[in-house]
């Protein structure tokens, strides 16, 4: 278990990634990039204060029916280590994990 501030979950997406998702908002991003998408997910301050256990929890609600997990905010990079967690525990489910991100690939973790 692993703090971490997200701006919300989606359930059941199918515009993340191929098939169907869930999907996990990630609060805050030090790139402040102009035409973001998420904008309001930006600031580091608000969200909601949670931990990876409650995220996972909402993934399981519905984990019959996805075929992967969207990471995005935000950056989710911005939290590694609950990133991290996140990515440890969908692949132990077979799911497949999609990452949004504004940092290179050489600075992902595999």
């Amino acid at each position: 278990m692993i703090e971490v501030t997200v701006g919300g979950t989606e359930a059941l997406v199918l515009n993340d990634t191929d098939g169907i998702a869930a999907s996990v908002f990630f609060q805050g991003c030090p790139f402040r990039c102009k035409g973001c998408h998420n904008p309001g997910l930006q600031p580091f301050e608000g969200g909601i204060k949670t931990t990876t256990d409650n995220v996972m929890q909402e993934i399981m609600k519905h984990v019959e029916w996805y075929d992967s997990v969207a990471f995005m905010g935000g950056e989710p990079l911005a939290q590694k280590g609950a990133l991290i967690d996140l990515l440890k525990r969908t692949k132990a489910l077979g799911l497949l994990a999609w990452l949004y991100t504004g940092f290179e690939l050489k600075d992902v973790p595999n």
